[in-house]
């Protein structure tokens, strides 16, 4: 799963530790909540008169995932569509307990909790590192990206992870991602766009 996979790239894979702020962290979370159900065709994004992109429900079913579940529900109970930024800003709020806690019901974290805060410590050091050894390599080696794989990619571009994943990585490995992420599937280029506009706000806010 999308979420799942950017929680672990942007978390260490012994200690658990956070490689990102505490609001980029979350907006890339809440993104990619947005991509699961984007690319299980569960909701779309379309450009919506002068408001911009927004989120809409595609009739395909209930998602089998009760984190996206919840989400799709919430989704379905705005009587308009909201703006892809509006869903970041609002999932971002969530989006670090909700992907934490489905990796603990799936056994691949285990919560801690110390002075009133929840983090989550890696179960398997292999299986927490491999999201971020696979994407690296592929990278680095030249190798096909799956759609999977640039969706994470997208992400990971979005939030400066990139600047992890790729550490003395050659520039050609940058400049494959970034062709990768141009060439992404319109709906899902277009979150990971909002993504990066919404990190360069927070990070500008934080910052003044």
């Amino acid at each position: 799963m999308l979420a799942n996979d950017f929680f672990r790239v942007a978390h260490h894979d012994v200690t658990g530790r956070a490689r990102l702020s505490g609001r980029v962290l979350s907006l890339g979370l809440a993104a990619a909540l947005i991509g699961e159900l984007l690319s299980a065709r569960h909701v779309d994004v379309v450009p919506f008169g002068g408001v911009g992109d927004v989120v809409t429900l595609v009739p395909a079913g209930w998602p089998d995932d009760a984190v996206l579940r919840a989400v799709w529900a919430e989704v379905a109970a705005e009587r308009a569509p909201q703006p892809v930024r509006v869903w970041l800003a609002y999932l971002a709020e969530t989006a670090y307990e909700r992907v934490g806690e489905r990796l603990v019901e799936a056994r691949g974290v285990r919560p801690r909790r110390r002075w009133g805060r929840t983090s989550y410590v890696p179960v398997d050091m292999n299986a927490a590192a491999a999201p971020t050894a696979l994407l690296s390599q592929k990278l680095r080696r030249g190798l096909v990206l799956d759609y999977g794989d640039v969706c994470l990619g997208g992400l990971v571009l979005a939030t400066g992870l990139d600047l992890f994943l790729l550490d003395g990585a050659q520039p050609e490995a940058y400049a494959r991602l970034h062709s990768c992420v141009r060439r992404l599937w319109t709906p899902m280029r277009r979150v990971v766009e909002h993504t990066q506009a919404a990190v360069g706000d927070a990070v500008l806010s934080h910052r003044t």
